[in-house]
């Protein structure tokens, strides 16, 4: 994921998170601290600024908790910036996201993204291991463990993008229980 010379105005919309990932720098206190959330007029003067001082039409969603837990402000936002009068039409979006979310959010991102980042650990025991789910969440989910909810995912917008200009992408973290398998990792994701 290219981190480099990108043109774009990027949005972190909130710090709500349905993850506990292990190396999360607030895990222990996930479920304590006060969450915040981006607020639309915020988002709104900022595609303003940016679209009237630059020609780059591109916007991101990204941490530092997951952008789909805000899914009404994360549609409003990319609406505004579609619609916006100084070339919305050019607009391209990118999200950066744990890929766990309803079947509802993927049709909608399918629709609405161009970049998909998933942070995506691996191969299903170091995906659960590292990116357990939030025990708040686990019941939306039917139990299911984060990484069985990010390979429905993964495998649905691949499957359904048809035609759609969309890139899906893996955006690992390595740790001690994956950097030796990263062979094996690649194997996994192709």
């Amino acid at each position: 994921m290219p981190h480099c010379n990108k043109k774009m105005i990027s949005f972190f919309l909130t710090t709500k998170c349905n993850l506990c990932c292990r190396y999360c720098y607030n895990a222990n206190e996930r479920n304590t601290i006060e969450e915040k959330t981006l607020p639309l007029e915020i988002a709104k003067a900022g595609i303003d600024w940016y679209f009237n001082n630059y020609d780059y039409r591109h916007i991101r969603f990204y941490g530092p908790g997951e952008p789909t837990q805000e899914f009404r402000l994360l549609k409003e936002i990319t609406s505004y910036a579609k619609s916006h009068s100084n070339k919305g039409s050019q607009v391209t979006v990118e999200i950066q996201t744990n890929g766990v979310f309803s079947d509802t959010i993927r049709e909608w991102i399918l629709s609405n993204c161009n970049i998909i980042w998933m942070s995506f650990d691996g191969m299903k025991d170091v995906q659960a291991y590292n990116r357990p789910l939030n025990p708040r969440y686990s019941e939306l989910f039917n139990n299911k463990s984060s990484a069985d909810v990010l390979e429905e995912n993964v495998c649905w917008l691949i499957k359904n993008k048809g035609t759609r200009n969309i890139m899906v992408g893996a955006r690992v973290t390595i740790t001690d229980i994956n950097v030796d398998r990263q062979i094996e990792m690649v194997d996994y994701f192709y």
